[in-house]
């Protein structure tokens, strides 16, 4: 379309890098082989388009689990689901002592892949290992005094049920040895999550 509204500037193939006239070239004989489309069939293509806006579903609460036991696995963590009835006002506290408390925040951050699940009775904590395994239950009112919070003794829970960390070598030489056998390389990432 080389129109008034739409100027398209010229350009010579000599000031483009190779890829680049490789890639002009490509579509301009892909756009020459596609045969051309009758008015109907640009009707049944909009059309199809207009179905294919629709909003995205919602996950479901199994989507959304297997998506943080996949997390948990890839970053050596558990999962923390809170699950029960989400709307009293001790659930309310355990969400914001779990942002607010600077520890317990840290705690949740770098061990924990969390995640609230809203059902009915009361609230819980679960966790979960990698493979959705329950580790342990607790009722959230073992963690709680005075109306508040006993963040000390939630994150000590938490500390006692986190994964075992693992040992470096250990993950070095299993990944060269499955390089060496599968004739692949080995990206080394040096890092910490502090």
């Amino acid at each position: 379309m080389n129109d008034a509204r739409f100027p398209v500037p010229s350009l010579s193939i000599g000031r483009l890098s190779h890829l680049s006239a490789a890639v002009l070239l490509g579509c301009a004989t892909l756009s020459q082989a596609l045969p051309a489309q009758s008015p109907s069939a640009d009707r049944e293509v909009s059309q199809a388009k207009s179905v294919v806006t629709t909003k995205p579903a919602v996950p479901t609460a199994a989507q959304l689990l297997a998506k943080a036991t996949l997390r948990a696995a890839k970053e050596n963590k558990r999962v923390l689901v809170l699950e029960g009835s989400l709307e009293p006002a001790d659930a309310v506290e355990l969400q914001a002592s779990l942002k607010r408390d600077r520890k317990l925040s840290r705690t949740i951050l770098y061990e924990y892949e969390l995640l609230a699940r809203a059902t009915k009775g009361k609230l819980e904590l679960l966790i979960l290992n990698a493979k959705g395994k329950e580790v342990a239950r607790s009722a959230a009112e073992a963690f709680t005094k005075d109306g508040g919070i006993a963040q000390k003794k939630l994150d000590a829970w938490l500390q006692e049920h986190k994964a075992k960390p693992l040992h470096a070598r250990k993950v070095l030489a299993d990944a060269l040895a499955f390089a060496k056998e599968h004739n692949k390389n080995v990206f080394v990432h040096l890092g910490a999550p502090w």
